[in-house]
């Protein structure tokens, strides 16, 4: 068998040579040194493969070798479920903090741990979170400016850049703060359980929350990684959201996540549909009337009524009357009196191909 030709000794090896951003990010981390502790009073155990245990010391073992990742390309559904989540977000932000804003997803990014951390904000805030549904520790960072305009705005302020300093000067989150971020959490989580409805009943449940991003090493450098970052502008606030877990966990839907429909089935996805429009339905206000009969006068006539005059209707007393659903009729009932008022008690729906009677009256009485 004839040898190999060996390849051209000026391109460098991808799998024995470092790139530009890795050696910077080993660089920054050695400069960094070991984390302070007791900057977070919550420290619970994290799930995930290759955790660093709660005494040992950060150890840069990179892996030059190892820790295959994916590429952009081989999970396009990953990719849609992110942009179904920006989506989600985006409406569940604007209905909390009542403001108007821009969130857009990036597309998503593989690399090993060590990238993405190179990648955090400094300052920033980071929270190290449980991912339930998926059943592993992911790291979610908000850049500093934008967690406060978002706690702000939780707050009932008026969100905005923060005053008193430049950017880099960040301190610490007092615990009230952190006790609403908290509540951001919950919303991003929201937005984050529909956008997965289809794979997994996904929630995070957050474990501890740090300003410092020496807190967020919680695997190792070369540990594969997805990166889920979208790009945020609320108001004159501009910032990333990132979320940061390993690969490994995302095998179980590499299946459904590998093809570019996010759907086993169109009836199975019909009916998450309907779901989910139903919830977000389900808190608006309807009106409702009931129809209880119609009368014909003249002009002359209804010119001509008075106090105590009695108007005859086409209503039989022992037939139900029409209730009608924003003018639509959908019921029928008989009145009745319930608690001091005056009731109708249902007692039929009427189906679609039913006959419209009363759906304009239902209208005018609604005027």
């Amino acid at each position: 068998m004839p040898p190999r030709s060996s390849p051209d000794s000026s391109a460098p090896d991808p799998d024995t040579h470092l790139t530009q951003e890795e050696t910077s990010a080993i660089a920054e981390l050695l400069r960094q040194g070991l984390p302070t502790s007791g900057e977070d009073e919550l420290d619970p155990p994290l799930r995930g493969p290759a955790l660093r245990g709660a005494s040992e010391p950060i150890v840069l073992r990179y892996d030059l070798v190892a820790g295959a990742t994916h590429r952009g390309d081989e999970l396009p559904g990953l990719q849609l479920v992110h942009e179904r989540f920006a989506a989600e977000l985006a409406s569940t932000f604007r209905r909390t903090l009542g403001d108007e804003g821009i969130i857009t997803a990036e597309p998503v990014g593989y690399g090993k741990f060590v990238e993405c951390y190179a990648r955090l904000s400094t300052p920033g805030v980071i929270c190290v979170a449980e991912l339930g549904g998926v059943g592993c520790s992911v790291v979610l960072s908000l850049e500093y400016e934008l967690a406060l305009c978002f706690i702000d705005l939780l707050m009932g302020g008026q969100g905005g850049a923060p005053h008193g300093g430049p950017a880099g000067a960040a301190r610490g989150l007092t615990s009230a703060e952190k006790g609403v971020l908290r509540h951001l959490v919950a919303l991003i989580s929201s937005a984050l359980h529909s956008a997965w409805l289809e794979l997994a009943p996904v929630e995070l449940q957050l474990l501890r929350v740090a300003t410092d991003p020496r807190h967020a090493a919680i695997y190792e450098p070369s540990e594969p990684m997805a990166e889920l970052a979208v790009a945020v502008t609320w108001g004159e606030v501009r910032g990333t959201i990132r979320m940061a877990l390993p690969t490994s966990f995302l095998a179980r839907f590499e299946s459904v996540l590998a093809r570019g429909g996010m759907s086993s089935g169109s009836a199975r996805s019909g009916a998450l549909n309907v779901e989910a429009m139903s919830q977000n339905l389900a808190p608006a206000w309807v009106g409702i009337s009931a129809i209880l009969g119609r009368a014909e006068l003249t002009l002359a006539r209804l010119l001509a009524l008075a106090p105590g005059d009695v108007l005859r209707l086409d209503t039989d007393p022992a037939e139900p009357v029409a209730v009608c659903v924003e003018g639509t009729h959908k019921m029928t009932g008989y009145p009745t009196v319930q608690h001091g008022n005056v009731a109708v008690q249902v007692v039929d729906f009427v189906s679609d191909d039913s006959p419209n009677d009363g759906a304009a009256d239902g209208r005018s009485l609604l005027r």
